[in-house]
């Protein structure tokens, strides 16, 4: 029996010691947390941007500067997630673009393909990037 515990504890402490080094996954509210801060910090809000942190997206290279990427995306996203959805290494978080109108829309609009854009935030080291292709938000989970 105190061969059986010793074997016990010292698996115990390998386990523990593993774990020490492990970061845990990011939740689901704190994903969407970090990427209605990111759409914000960003310029995408009618609020001001972060330019000091501004991430570039792939066509934002044929910008001439900051300020210009800037101005195209000022306002283009609402600032609150409206939608979400997880892969095995990352939460996608849906925003509609601000020409649809949320509150006009029909329980049946609601979920259809609204047009809008997806944050994806990294469930290991919270990472976050812009996706570049159209959302098929009738599939994401409506908050």
């Amino acid at each position: 029996m105190n061969k059986f515990i010793g074997v016990l504890a010292l698996l115990l402490s390998v386990v523990g010691y593993w774990s020490l080094g492990q970061t845990p996954e990011v939740s689901q509210q704190e994903a969407i947390r970090v990427a209605e801060a990111f759409v914000q910090d960003n310029g995408y809000t009618s609020k001001p941007a972060r330019s000091a942190t501004l991430h570039y997206e792939l066509l934002d290279a044929y910008a001439k500067d900051a300020g210009t990427i800037l101005k195209a995306r000022s306002n283009t996203l609402h600032p609150n997630a409206f939608c979400i959805a997880e892969d095995p290494e990352s939460w996608h978080v849906g925003f509609l673009l601000t020409r649809v109108s949320f509150s006009t829309l029909s329980a049946g609009q609601k979920q259809a393909d609204l047009a809008g854009r997806v944050v994806m935030v990294n469930k290991r080291d919270k990472t976050v990037k812009m996706a570049h292709k159209d959302p098929l938000f009738s599939h994401f989970k409506k908050l």
